[in-house]
């Protein structure tokens, strides 16, 4: 037979081998990030950032993996580490909501609701009808004390969702501190 056939053969076998690892390799990730993921929710934290960590070791370009990272900093008042992790995610998917999302709860949560808003503003400049978003704004504002403004955002987010129990909450919420205000 003819020495381009073999070549050829050879060639088709050792990519497909190749998509064949490659498939294994992401399959094992996705099953170590699903452990990560309940371990998370079980508490266990250190085996949470383990696993994780583990997985970008792997593949830096894990996105959900780091945001379970970050997410899992933020819960441990590592907020320097929770912020370079989420970063990364949203320096190479600035559209990844879920990166923002965690990004704005950090922020929130180390009282720096002011960078807070302006994650908001950039995420919503990038998907305008995102009822997370709106509902984060308003907890962003509320925290500045901008109540009017704040109620302007959760309306935004109810009429985009107005089945979220958060977002409900929250204006209900918004809505006692006007009553309060009115009658100081």
């Amino acid at each position: 037979m003819n020495k381009n056939f073999f070549a050829t053969i050879l060639i088709l076998i050792f990519t497909l081998s190749l998509n064949v690892f490659a498939q294994d390799q992401k399959l094992n990730l996705d099953n170590l990030f699903s452990q990560a993921r309940q371990l998370a929710f079980d508490g266990k934290r250190s085996e949470t950032i383990n696993l994780c960590q583990q997985i970008l070791n792997s593949n830096p370009n894990y996105h959900d993996a780091r945001i379970l990272l970050g997410r899992v900093y933020s819960w441990e008042s590592n907020y320097f580490d929770s912020r370079k992790e989420l970063k990364l995610v949203l320096d190479l998917k600035a559209d990844y909501e879920d990166a923002r999302n965690a990004l704005i709860d950090v922020e929130l949560w180390s009282d720096n609701p002011t960078i807070a808003l302006s994650y908001c503003d950039e995420g919503l400049a990038i998907n305008p009808n995102s009822a997370t978003l709106y509902s984060k704004k308003a907890r962003a504002l509320k925290a500045l004390n901008r109540i009017d403004e704040a109620k302007t955002a959760i309306n935004e987010s109810l009429k985009l969702d107005n089945t979220s129990t958060d977002a409900i909450l929250l204006s209900e919420e918004l809505k006692n501190l006007s009553l309060k205000t009115l009658y100081k």
